[in-house]
């Protein structure tokens, strides 16, 4: 596959390049983790050290997104410990690849629709997220606060390895336009534009799509397994 995909990189964290954008740009940055999954002293230490000097020091905050207590608990510490929330960005997600709809279990069902469709309640397709979008930015345009999204397909992160079969991996993103799949540090501009009041100050209730116009479908079914890409 080519680039090679950055998750292969044994220093490489899931969201780093994310976390490190908005610290680069000045912000004060609070993430959650799940116990377990992530190591978030590897993402303090590498957010302490590019932080601006006026910034507070990064928080990182133990919380299943799953659940609604949890995120609520995760609002109230970051409101308590920095006095406001300017950038809210939800990137949960959650994939377990099977071959058949009779392989998913109960319990593998509920994790899916918990972490991917309760956190956005019950839209399931880009179509439905954005009029989801467009409907959220309506109600909160008279508070000043914008709503946008991102819309990164496909792209290299450690999950696709942790759930997907290695001849899949292999071909990400080989039916895309582009012949590839994206890289982290490709989508997380995105979300510091939009974060931006001086760059996107008169845009809400849009989706943007870094994702090499691969906005319509995603089929492995087009791609060579056969012939691996290197």
């Amino acid at each position: 596959m080519q680039p090679l995909p950055q998750s292969i990189n044994p220093h490489y964290k899931p969201s780093d390049k994310l976390h490190e954008e908005f610290a680069l740009e000045g912000a004060t940055v609070a993430f959650t983790y799940v116990k377990g999954i992530e190591d978030k002293d590897d993402t303090l230490q590498m957010l302490g050290k590019v932080k601006a000097n006026d910034a507070n020091y990064p928080i990182a905050i133990a919380a299943d997104i799953r659940f609604e207590e949890n995120c609520k608990r995760v609002v109230d510490q970051v409101v308590n410990e920095f006095g406001q929330i300017d950038s809210l960005i939800n990137n949960a997600a959650e994939e377990h690849y099977t071959e058949s709809i009779e392989e998913i279990t109960e319990a593998v069902l509920k994790t899916l629709f918990r972490t991917n469709i309760f956190s956005l309640f019950f839209f399931t397709s880009e179509g439905a997220i954005l009029s989801f979008t467009r409907s959220l930015a309506l109600q909160l345009i008279k508070q000043g606060i914008r709503v946008n999204a991102v819309a990164p397909f496909p792209t290299c992160t450690p999950q696709q390895p942790a759930s997907l079969p290695a001849d899949m991996v292999a071909h990400l993103g080989c039916e895309a336009p582009m012949g590839r799949a994206g890289q982290p540090y490709e989508i997380s501009p995105a979300f510091v534009f939009l974060a931006s009041s001086e760059c996107s100050s008169h845009i809400t209730g849009q989706v943007m799509h870094p994702n090499g116009i691969c906005v319509l479908f995603y089929n492995f079914n087009s791609c060579d397994f056969d012939q691996p890409l290197v």
